[in-house]
């Protein structure tokens, strides 16, 4: 992601949650700042927002919840 871009990431399957892993740069995800190898577990949502606060790279998994 470029630096200062917001992205609307839809959960695909309805039920699942993502994990989230910064591979490079920074972003804001709910309000949390995450770094190079940081990640974060997210439920019980349709979609969330990720901010790139600098040139970012990430990994996203979707994982069934049930």
């Amino acid at each position: 992601m470029d630096g200062g871009k917001t992205l609307a990431y839809p959960v695909i399957h309805p039920g699942n949650g993502a994990y989230l892993m910064v591979v490079s740069g920074s972003v804001e995800v709910g309000g949390q700042v995450l770094g190079k190898r940081d990640a974060l577990g997210l439920t019980d949502m349709a979609s969330f927002d990720i901010k790139a606060l600098a040139a970012s790279e990430l990994l996203v998994v979707e994982v069934p919840m049930h």
